[in-house]
């Protein structure tokens, strides 16, 4: 039987990490970490090395693009979902440039994660 994919969960707002969470939970994943900035992101990232990262971009000390340049750089397989309120076009496509799956907008949906979920986990063996 294949384990369900693994996932750390960054956002510095403790309500959208919950609702992502319960996302995320529904589809059959299972959250092992999360992290409230970029900073403890890669700390918990290789601490737990999960199959999939849910990153905000805007967060205090280390923004969400900052973070997933650093995840590519510890592990360039690193798979990563980027979501934040921010509209600007510009981050989203530096956020693909660096090798985010996908984005999604908040507020989102559970069906929209699950969308991302399913894309992401592709890859996931």
């Amino acid at each position: 039987m294949q384990q369900p994919p693994t996932v750390l969960l960054v956002d510095d707002i403790p309500l959208f990490r919950q609702a992502i969470r319960d996302a995320v939970e529904s589809w059959g994943a299972r959250v092992v970490a999360e992290a409230a900035n970029g900073r403890e992101a890669l700390s918990r990232y290789a601490e737990y090395r999960p199959d999939l990262v849910f990153l905000d971009i805007m967060m205090p000390e280390m923004d969400g693009i900052e973070a997933l340049r650093w995840l590519r750089r510890y592990d360039p397989d690193a798979r990563v979902i980027m979501c934040s309120s921010i509209k600007d076009s510009q981050m989203i496509y530096a956020a693909i440039r660096l090798g985010a799956l996908d984005f999604v907008p908040k507020p989102f949906t559970g069906a929209r994660i699950a969308e991302a979920l399913s894309l992401a986990a592709g890859g996931v063996a």
